[in-house]
């Protein structure tokens, strides 16, 4: 070793240790390569190694200067795995200018290699011998002395670029607290957008270079015993990692750093960790540890002296998100009041009042009664929400409440400022470089999006969502956002990728304890199961889904699944159970005052009605829909209320007023850009031409649907097309093209578990090749049609 560096005086002396120790791992008697690796026999054979390298290593250190020496011995009590001048500089308490020449010396010496620009990293036999070298040189308490001074360094850094972030107001560790940034011309806080764009992108760029030595730092500060630098360490640590979404190392910081406040009996730090742990959980999704982190830390923040009544209110406003995302409302209702008249209580102290925590009282509140239905209220309170954000500069906050006030917007119709909250609230996530955030927004934006018929922006939206989540391990947005995947392939009929989809977000939503989550993707495999004619597994996971609705009291889902299984008892040949249904959430959407989806249920309640053969009440309830949806200004909900409207008078004998309100409600849905509900107004239309004895119209109509459905990869409408197509062949006399258009639907039918659909596909193409004179093919259909027929029988006796 010592020849091969003295003949190439220029080769770095790391690199060739790092050759050496792969060479020594490959050759080590008795090791196999993967034991190698895996570190078995790392210990032994490092220090194999570092005893023939120790004479190599021993005449470079010999070879520099006495400043140089010191400053070597110093790097080896580096804690993490690189290191600036600055750090260096603390160790040896001298300028930064006096230890980058040491570094330059050391480099050049092969000591040390260039990180990063301004960032050094040593190798760790290097860094090894460095500390065998001060423990001989060196007093104990020069040691120490050195990596206090490191410490304070990184905890002064911390705290600095900690202010820049802007992070919102919480409780903070004794010596921690911010000062109050100064306000702006308009009275805003100095940590607004404008003032302090640049110190927060610095203050990031100083947290991400220095991240893994402030972990190394706060469990080296544990090991040394200075328990108030190890818990004010991971408290300053504690909003960027938040940010960053780094939440193991959060939480293992954390953890140290209530393990040190429990050991100096510093109980206003502990509470201070406790509730720090249990916002950490929430951000992993473990929110029943969050719970008892948040509990702890109230009584925590109730037991010192005098009791931390902002720490508790805070920590108040963090158990009612917890319960919130539990699906628990009325239990985090309980729980934001109680935050807001302690918040209230506190601003009468102008020096303890904390608008962002009034703020996160509000929006938890909306958040909760949308949970409830009530949307006047959850209304009222995003908008107070909203106006303290904004006044406050806080922009994260701006950006969840502006989601909130998206979804409740969405719970209630209006579509549009849904979507406008939703991409403002994106906007100002992207910039903030919040990648969680900017997923939440894209989930909702998908289920807006799939709402107005732009289903192919809505899964990119989802996929672009999907994978973020999976990127940060956020597994309760990855859940939301598999259940929204769920419901945009269910709508494109590509139902084998729904159940996926849904199946592994029901799974996810199951572990994280999401009751809402649950609820909701129990509810849309239960639309799959409907959209494929599974009319008794649909009822079961419908019911299922409305026992958890009813048990949390999620008002708006219970209608959702009422509606759902009203429109299966009406496929299941049971028009009274089905209008009893619909009425019950008619009734629901009434009290919510949700007028589109009160529009939603009258369109199917006039199906109802048709099956019923009441045609009048049928007319009646299709009009009022299409009232309701004009009144709201719903242009998407406009075209597919006419386009039910027409299907209605079709069924009541007027296809010559089908065919009018049949071409408006085309005239409507192209207008409002939704190409899956143009796809059902062609096939209607065809259909009502067929009724006028138009069978050519009727034939090229329904290839107008048949090659929109293809292209949107909607199968249920291409059979729907197809049988048209058939039946309008049939009429022209070409019944060749007639069984061969039942014969493509009698395919996609039986892809789709479409039984009753099949079966009368299958009737009328064996008419066709009874008119052709194809007795043998026309026998076949005739007994698989009674084959379908025993099938039914006993699916319906199950169904009793």
């Amino acid at each position: 070793m010592a020849g091969r560096l003295a003949e190439n005086p220029d080769e770095s002396i790391a690199e060739t240790v790092r050759e050496l120790t792969a060479h020594d791992e490959e050759t080590a008697p008795g090791v196999s390569g993967a034991a190698a690796r895996d570190g078995v026999r790392g210990a032994a054979r490092g220090g194999a190694l570092h005893g023939v390298l120790s004479p190599t290593f021993e005449v470079a250190y010999r070879g520099l200067g006495l400043d140089q020496r010191e400053a070597f011995r110093r790097l080896g009590l580096v804690a993490g795995p690189d290191f600036t001048a600055a750090a260096l500089a603390a160790l040896l308490d001298r300028t930064q200018d006096e230890a980058r020449d040491c570094l330059e010396g050391l480099r050049q010496a092969y000591l040390v290699q260039d990180a990063a620009p301004g960032r050094y990293r040593m190798h760790d036999l290097l860094r090894e011998f460095a500390r065998g070298r001060a423990l001989v040189e060196d007093a104990d308490s020069d040691l120490q002395a050195a990596q206090r001074r490191l410490l304070a360094a990184y905890l002064a850094g911390a705290r600095t670029a900690g202010e820049a972030l802007g992070a919102p107001a919480r409780p903070r560790a004794a010596g921690n607290t911010p000062e109050s940034p100064e306000p702006g011309a308009d009275g805003t806080p100095g940590h607004g957008p404008d003032k302090g764009a640049d110190a927060r992108a610095a203050g990031l760029a100083w947290f991400e270079a220095e991240r893994r030595n402030l972990v190394a730092a706060v469990h080296r500060a544990a090991r040394l015993g200075l328990h108030r630098t190890c818990w004010e360490l991971a408290d300053a640590l504690f909003d960027f990692q938040r940010l960053r979404r780094y939440g193991e190392d959060n939480v293992a910081v954390l953890q140290a750093g209530l393990r040190a406040a429990r050991a100096e009996e510093d109980w206003a730090a502990a509470a201070v960790m406790l509730h720090d742990l249990a916002v950490a959980h929430v951000e992993l999704d473990r929110s029943l540890q969050a719970v008892g982190y948040g509990e702890d830390a109230r009584r925590g923040f109730r037991a010192v002296d005098p009791p931390d009544r902002h720490g508790e209110a805070a920590t108040l406003g963090t158990l009612a998100d917890v319960h919130a995302a539990l699906g628990r409302y009325p239990t985090a209702i309980d729980l934001a009041r109680r935050a807001l008249d302690a918040h209230r209580a506190l601003d009468a102290h102008r020096d303890l009042g904390d608008d962002g925590g009034v703020a996160q009282a509000h929006d938890t509140l909306a958040r909760a009664h949308l949970g409830l239905s009530d949307h006047e209220r959850a209304l009222d309170h995003a908008d107070q929400a909203l106006a303290i954000r904004r006044r406050i500069g806080d922009l994260p906050g701006v950006a969840g409440t502006l989601l909130t006030l998206a979804r409740v917007h969405r719970r209630w119709g209006n579509v549009r400022d849904a979507i406008l909250h939703a991409l403002e609230a994106l906007y100002i996530r992207q910039e903030e470089s919040d990648q969680l955030g900017a997923a939440q927004a894209l989930t909702l934006l998908a289920r807006t999006h799939s709402s107005l018929g732009q289903r192919d922006l809505a899964m990119r939206d989802a996929e672009q969502a999907l994978r973020t989540y999976r990127a940060l391990g956020a597994r309760h947005g990855e859940a939301r956002a598999l259940t929204t995947l769920g419901m945009l392939t269910c709508d494109a009929a590509r139902f084998a990728e729904a159940f996926t989809y849904c199946g592994d977000a029901l799974r996810l939503h199951r572990d994280v304890g999401d009751r809402h989550g649950e609820a909701e993707t129990l509810a849309q495999i239960g639309v799959v199961h409907l959209r494929l004619g599974r009319h008794r597994e649909a009822r079961e996971h419908l019911l299922l889904a409305l026992e958890v609705r009813r048990e949390i009291g999620d008002r708006h889902g219970e209608a959702n699944d009422l509606e759902h299984l009203s429109v299966v008892m009406r496929r299941l040949g049971r028009p009274q159970e089905a209008f009893v249904l619909g009425l019950e959430a008619l009734d629901l959407w009434h009290r919510l005052g949700a007028r589109g989806r009160l529009a939603g249920t009258l369109g199917s309640i006039a199906r109802t009605y048709l099956r019923l053969g009441l045609p009048e009440d049928a007319e009646r309830a299709a009009q009022q829909a299409l009232g309701i949806r004009r009144g709201v200004g719903d242009r998407h909900g406009l075209g597919v209320g006419t386009d039910t409207l027409a299907m209605v008078l079709r069924r009541s004998g007027r296809p010559r007023d089908a065919l009018r309100v049949g071409l408006d409600a085309l005239r409507l849905v192209c207008e409002a850009g939704d190409r899956y509900a143009e796809g059902t107004a062609l096939v209607h239309l065809a259909a009502v031409h067929l009724d006028l004895g138009r069978a050519a119209d009727a034939l090229e109509t329904g290839r107008r649907a048949l090659d929109l459905a293809a292209e949107l990869g909607d199968a249920r409408e291409q059979a729907y097309a197809l049988h048209v197509m058939a039946r309008a062949s049939q009429l022209l006399g070409e019944h060749a093209r007639a069984a061969a258009h039942f014969g493509a639907e009698i395919a996609i039918r039986r892809d789709m578990d479409d039984h009753p659909g099949r079966r009368e596909a299958l009737r009328m193409q064996g008419a066709s090749y009874r008119a052709l004179g194809d007795a043998d093919s026309a026998a076949d259909c005739a007994r698989r049609v009674r084959a379908l027929d025993k099938w039914l029988e006993s699916d319906r006796s199950l169904d009793m």
